[in-house]
């Protein structure tokens, strides 16, 4: 089942619902009051308005709210059943589900106090973020966030400012900046492998990769941290396409310091 078979059917199940709650709620308001009344005249005396723009509003607003409910269970159900025999139930494509992404570096807080500092912060779609991680050595990734900042990531070979111990392990290069202007180059910590980590008791999974500012050889400054339901990160880093190289984070049970 696709994503627009799901939406029709739930919707046609929604406004099937509103008609019906609608002209419903006329006949039970009118049994009900007719039975107070006790009398089809007195009905008559008392209730003549019974037509008019309060009753109508009522009967509109009960259908609205029978309507949008059917609609949401007709989606959870289509999602989870199907239509038995007849349609499979609803899968998302994982390429088109996001993960969210975000960097941070190390800083100062409004106090004065070192803290790590969110720098960047948007959700990307699997199929893309797949596509770089495990691409080639000149795959790149763009992704627009919001108030104009952007996010660039690079694999590059090994770091120029590297130059003990030579090794041929790409770098990423991460840049935040706007259309004008570079805020922040950092890269991959030479020889510190990312890690998967597993939130416990929590169907998430993070995916953090220690960064450092270009040139700067000290300890990690900063830190890129991707994450998303668990089967949907393992997918990503952890199952490795055929003609992709045979490198994987490490992994670990332990929280993450940041969602």
């Amino acid at each position: 089942m696709t994503k627009s078979i799901r939406a029709l059917l739930a919707t046609t199940a929604g406004i099937t619902a509103c008609v019906l709650a609608y002209y419903a709620t006329a006949w039970l308001m009118h049994t009900l009051l007719l039975w107070m009344s006790g009398d089809p005249t007195i009905f008559q005396q008392v209730y003549s308005d019974l037509d008019g723009i309060v009753f109508l509003v009522l009967r509109l607003a009960v259908g609205l709210y029978i309507g949008f409910v059917a609609f949401r269970m007709g989606w959870n159900y289509l999602g989870k059943f199907g239509i038995p025999g007849l349609l499979a139930p609803y899968s998302e494509e994982v390429g088109e589900k996001p993960i969210s992404i975000k960097v941070y570096v190390n800083g100062e807080d409004e106090t004065g106090q070192l803290s790590r500092l969110e720098v960047f912060a948007h959700k990307v779609s699997a199929s893309k973020l797949m596509a770089f991680y495990w691409g080639d050595e000149s795959a790149e990734l763009l992704i627009r966030g919001k108030d104009g900042l952007y996010l660039h990531l690079l694999k590059h070979g090994k770091s120029p400012y590297e130059v003990d111990n030579a090794s041929s392990e790409p770098r990423i290069v991460v840049r935040v900046r706007t259309r004008q202007k570079l805020l922040h180059s950092l890269e991959s910590v030479y020889g510190e492998q990312p890690t998967y980590v597993v939130q416990e008791g929590k169907p998430i999974a993070y995916f953090k990769m220690a960064l450092d500012y270009v040139g700067s050889q000290t300890e990690s400054l900063g830190m890129l941290v991707c994450n998303g339901k668990k089967g949907l990160m393992e997918s990503i880093f952890l199952k490795q396409p055929k003609a992709a190289p045979a490198t994987r984070p490490s992994t670990d049970a332990a929280a993450p310091e940041h969602a």
